[in-house]
């Protein structure tokens, strides 16, 4: 069983986050997509092997951190997640980032290459400036919100994520965790990722990329990442048939054998 802790990571920001794994094994880090919490990673955790030191922070304005009134770009919130690696004593990492979590993923290992020593991207899109269904969302919705946001909101969001194979159980618990997101998070946040284009130095990424993404993907498609692909130099593309946006909730099994077995790689290497 996990336990959730805490850490104060800069700016007064404390973030929620929880291990797993052998304290002295390879980190990994891993980081969520919006409105989501470390809760996100709990079906797949088990999966994941346990010579790995895992590390699962919730982002600022998610579960039971800290939700302050701005900074919720992916490089506020990558520069959040150095400073947990700091506290935590972390010198380097392999980092996943799953959905919008796999941007401050990229931008962490472009703006702190000498911390990181992989990357691994589930279903997360290369860029979303021109995302017909988050620009939907954000004009029809979000942008509308007043001080509450809307359970039916969000109740339809979460189930808009899902595929036929995730456990009840779970998509009432992430429902929970998605209540949490105050209003003001869910206006910065998506209008920051309708901001975010193609890093113009995206081929400078120079650690070993794996990109994971299920075939029935609604949200990001196959183009998205095989562009990925071709411009992250040291990469390689998985595709899951009949999997959705949140692969590693309908069949977290599957997902850990990729990882565990990119893993296996970075070990090897002596990365």
């Amino acid at each position: 069983m996990v336990v959730e802790k805490s850490s104060l990571v800069r700016d007064g920001i404390s973030l929620k986050y929880i291990e797993a794994g052998d304290p002295k094994g390879m980190p990994l880090l891993l980081i969520h997509g919006i409105a989501d919490s470390w809760h996100a990673f709990e079906l797949l955790l088990p999966f994941l092997d346990r010579s790995l030191r895992i590390i699962a922070p919730s982002l600022r304005g998610h579960g039971d951190s800290d939700k302050p009134e701005s900074g919720y770009g992916s490089k506020e919130m990558a520069d959040d997640l150095i400073g947990l690696m700091d506290r935590l004593m972390v010198e380097n990492a392999v980092v996943l980032g799953a959905s919008s979590g796999g941007l401050a993923a990229r931008d962490l290992v472009l703006r702190y290459p000498e911390r990181f020593v992989g990357l691994l991207l589930l279903g997360t899109p290369l860029k979303l400036d021109d995302n017909p269904i988050l620009r939907q969302m954000y004009d029809t919705k979000i942008s509308k919100f007043g001080d509450e946001v809307d359970p039916d909101f969000i109740r339809e969001f979460v189930s808009g994520l899902l595929g036929t194979k995730v456990p009840s159980w779970f998509i009432g618990m992430m429902t929970e965790e998605t209540m949490k997101v105050p209003s003001w998070v869910w206006k910065e946040y998506t209008a920051s990722l309708l901001a975010e284009g193609i890093p113009d130095n995206i081929g400078d990424i120079g650690v070993p990329c794996l990109i994971i993404w299920g075939d029935r993907d609604r949200i990001t498609g196959r183009s998205d990442q095989e562009d990925a692909s071709r411009l992250i130099v040291d990469s390689r593309l998985v595709i899951h048939e009949g999997l959705g946006h949140m692969l590693y909730w309908e069949d977290p099994e599957a997902v850990a054998v990729d990882i565990n077995e990119f893993m296996k790689e970075m070990a090897k290497a002596g990365i």
